[in-house]
């Protein structure tokens, strides 16, 4: 299975926070702030989720076990 990747899980890991910080950054960027609503929620709520669920998995970038 080792053999299928692509990407290392390292660099995946700043892959999904980077990929995180421009779901939120992305209404701010394009203008849709202005506009409100779903447009603006919904990117920064999926940003959110992304750099949460980054931090909780098991992999060189996430956060220690406790």
């Amino acid at each position: 299975m080792n053999s299928i990747r692509f990407v290392p899980s390292s660099v995946h890991g700043i892959f999904d926070y980077i990929g995180g910080i421009a779901l939120i950054a992305c209404p701010f960027i394009f203008g849709f702030y202005s506009m409100g609503g779903i447009a603006v929620i919904l990117p920064i709520v999926l940003g959110a989720g992304l750099i949460l669920y980054s931090l909780l998995t098991d992999y060189e970038r996430g956060i220690p076990r406790l």
